[in-house]
């Protein structure tokens, strides 16, 4: 990122911290804020990443060739949209990159955000399993995933 674009997202990080009112404005939202937060600062570093010539060398040929089976296992450890945006400098075969980050949203919970919210509503249901629902999650995404990633196989390369 510029300079002017990492400015401009520091603010959309901090505009909802209110000093005055001695915090976050709503307490609700604060986990959400912290999450997006660790986001953006997450894109940056992966931006700064891709600028280092042996992490570049090193991408370009472990995702040749391998562009659905390394995005989907990148997005298990990094989350769908940072392993799009960090692997995309990196092939000119887009159609298999959104393929393997599209199916990369099914996994771990960590594979999408999106998933982490709903995890973290779920999680405050007094006496609520939260180890029976992170089982069953993980299995029904793996179980997905799987079916998918042998779909994506069948894909022209």
């Amino acid at each position: 990122f510029s300079k002017e674009a990492e400015s401009h997202l520091a603010v959309i990080v901090i505009q909802p911290y209110n000093a005055e009112g001695g915090g976050f404005p709503c307490k609700k939202y604060q986990s959400i804020y912290y999450k997006s937060g660790t986001f953006v600062f997450f894109f940056i570093l992966i931006g700064n990443l891709g600028r280092i010539s042996a992490i570049r060398e090193a991408l370009q040929a472990l995702l040749y060739g391998r562009e659905v089976l390394v995005s989907f296992l990148s997005c298990q450890l990094i989350s769908n949209v940072p392993a799009a945006v960090l692997l995309s400098e990196f092939t000119d075969r887009y159609d298999l990159l959104l393929a393997g980050v599209n199916i990369g949203g099914l996994g771990t919970l960590i594979a999408s955000m999106a998933s982490l919210i709903s995890y973290k509503y779920f999680a405050q249901i007094p006496n609520v399993g939260k180890g029976k629902y992170l089982l069953w999650f993980t299995l029904a995404n793996l179980l997905f995933a799987i079916v998918l990633l042998g779909l994506a196989a069948l894909l022209p390369s």
